[in-house]
């Protein structure tokens, strides 16, 4: 008897198997969702916003703490809540662009007190208007638009984590440009830096926001120089999948944006 096995999983595994199996149908929603747009005549920045508002709603990247993803707990940002505000003191930063701010989850951890003003940026209507809710001051705001198309507000810095791994090329260097006619100094954002190859994404693809890759900024077809300051955020998602996730800083001057 005691060689018997349990062959009923175990509650672990039952959360486990519930999590995925919401996510494959949140998923099949937004496809039956999306496609249905199709029908509407709508443009393709209004599916933009449409697809990351479901994406928000249903909470389609599955964690229990945010709604911008696993890459937004407390755990996966120990490194960057402790970096961020040391980094931003030493370019003496006073005023940053979040660019997006998603569900503010980790950056409310923070004691931004130091910035003069802080700004969160985001495709989400009804999640601008939840974080103005919660943590709008008269230091902090929060503002509606999307980073590839929008005037976006002046700051000395803008900060873009997370966002541009979901864009085809093409959106990407829209929202380069953009952050460059914002007028800020500096650049933080997402790479991977022992990534050799960056894939596209079809932009016009209905789907594509939904997918994810690596980037590496210094990579083609965006060749950046070596960045300023870079830190390894030690990131434990999909097995080790991701362990290179970094953020780095480049002055905007030193990029080859048109």
């Amino acid at each position: 008897m005691n060689n018997i096995r349990n062959p009923l999983p175990t509650v672990q595994k039952w959360e486990t198997i519930m999590q995925q199996l919401t996510h494959s149908l949140s998923i099949c929603l937004i496809t039956l969702l999306l496609a249905s747009s199709l029908h509407a005549n709508l443009n393709y920045e209004r599916l933009n916003q449409e697809t990351f508002t479901t994406i928000y709603r249903l909470n389609v990247w599955g964690d229990h703490e945010s709604a911008s993803g696993p890459g937004s707990s407390k755990k996966q940002t120990v490194k960057i809540r402790n970096w961020l505000p040391q980094t931003l003191k030493s370019l003496g930063i006073q005023t940053l662009l979040d660019a997006p701010s998603g569900d503010f989850n980790w950056m409310k951890e923070i004691d931004l007190s130091f910035l003069e003003c802080y700004i969160g940026v985001d495709i989400v209507p009804e999640l601008v208007l939840e974080n103005a809710k919660r943590y709008a001051n008269s230091r902090t705001l929060f503002l509606h638009m999307d980073i590839t198309k929008d005037p976006l507000p002046r700051a000395q810095a803008v900060l873009c984590r997370d966002c541009l791994t979901h864009l085809s090329f093409s959106d990407i260097w829209a929202a380069l440009k953009n952050f460059k006619k914002s007028g800020a100094k500096y650049l933080l954002i997402s790479t991977y830096p022992n990534r050799e190859v960056n894939l596209d994404l079809q932009g016009g693809n209905l789907m594509h926001l939904l997918r994810y890759r690596p980037l590496n900024f210094q990579k083609a077809p965006f060749h950046f120089p070596a960045p300023r300051t870079i830190l390894l955020e030690e990131n434990t998602e999909g097995n080790g999948h991701i362990a290179d996730k970094s953020i780095a800083v480049w002055e905007i001057k030193d990029l080859p944006i048109d």
